[in-house]
């Protein structure tokens, strides 16, 4: 009974061991994948332009509205 308690932890032990790699392995694999990183940078960019045109909007705000009261039809 003894042998049989002892080859099923090693068995347990070398499939954890396994698993653990294939874990490492699909992690090291995705951490070096940058298929997508430009697509994140890109997002980031055009979201930085828009806030600072929201920021210059405001603060020109009251030369915009300036501009468009002062049209004549």
């Amino acid at each position: 009974m003894a042998h049989l308690f002892q080859t099923l932890c090693t068995l347990s032990y070398l499939t954890a061991d396994r698993a653990t790699d294939r874990v490492a392995g699909r992690l090291k694999a995705l951490k070096e994948e940058e298929t997508g990183a430009s697509a994140v940078e890109y997002a980031l960019l055009v979201g930085l332009i828009a806030v600072a045109l929201i920021g210059v909007i405001i603060a020109l705000r009251g030369r915009i509205e300036a501009m468009f009261n002062a049209v004549v039809f």
